[in-house]
Parts: C-alpha cells; sequence; structure tokens
C-alpha cells in the first residue's frame, strides 16, 4: 500500500525532522511504523530505530538527532490485526538532514558596534 505525499522536514531550531504523509486507505491500513536509520533506507520494519507506530497516525517528529546528518526513513503500514502484518512499498521513504543551532544571527548581532544596540527596541521574549 503506497502512502501519499511523504515529507521529512528539517525543523527550524534543530537537531529534529518532522515527517507528514497521508493515508489513502485508512480503513484497511489505519496504522503506519516509522523506522530510521542512517546511511541508507530501512528495507523491513525491524532494519533500524522505530520512531513511532499507532493507529491513525499521520505525522511522526524524530529527536534528538545528531546536527549535519542524513536520516533515511521508511513508512510501513499496516492492518490493525494482531500479528501485524506490514506492508513493503519502495516509495514509502523520506530522507532529510538534521540541522543543528549555530547561533549565528545572535554571534553577528555581539559583534555589531554597542552604538548599533541603541536601535533594537524588541527584547528577545518579543520575537516570534
Amino acid at each position: 500500500m503506497r502512502l501519499q505525499a511523504i515529507y521529512a522536514t528539517p525543523h527550524q531550531n534543530g537537531n529534529r525532522i518532522d515527517l507528514t504523509w497521508h493515508n489513502p486507505d485508512p480503513t484497511q491500513f489505519p496504522g503506519v511504523r516509522v523506522v530510521r536509520r542512517p546511511g541508507r533506507h530501512p528495507v523491513d520494519p525491524d532494519d533500524g530505530v522505530v520512531v513511532a507506530e499507532a493507529l491513525g497516525l499521520t505525522a511522526a517528529t524524530d529527536q534528538p538527532l545528531k546536527g549535519e546528518t542524513v536520516y533515511y526513513y521508511a513508512l510501513f503500514p499496516f492492518a490493525a490485526a494482531l500479528p501485524r502484518l506490514y506492508q513493503r512499498d519502495r516509495h514509502n521513504r523520506a530522507a532529510a538532514m538534521a540541522t543543528s543551532p549555530y547561533g549565528h544571527a545572535a554571534q553577528m548581532a555581539r559583534l555589531l558596534p554597542a552604538i548599533y544596540h541603541r536601535y533594537d527596541t524588541m527584547t528577545t521574549d518579543q520575537v516570534a
């Protein structure tokens, strides 16, 4: 069973990847297992770290991750009955590189001469 609109997106704060997908047949395959591996895509449901597994799952968050590292994901839909029989489809894959928060903007702001800081009117808790 092929899932649709599979996205793996690095989070803006770093060290995290958010995964989303659409299940076109939630009545027959209501559950999904998300598996992660560095280096290559997982080939079966036990080939790596299980990030998430649940019925009705359409999103997952993988954290904490090492920054500047590419992580490969495979999604395995399954029926609700036990034992679980996972569906394999080579299209149910995604990859993303986890980023790291280096704080370059704050570092550059500290390097500015003090005279320019008088124009800063917003405090850090006001910044969204």
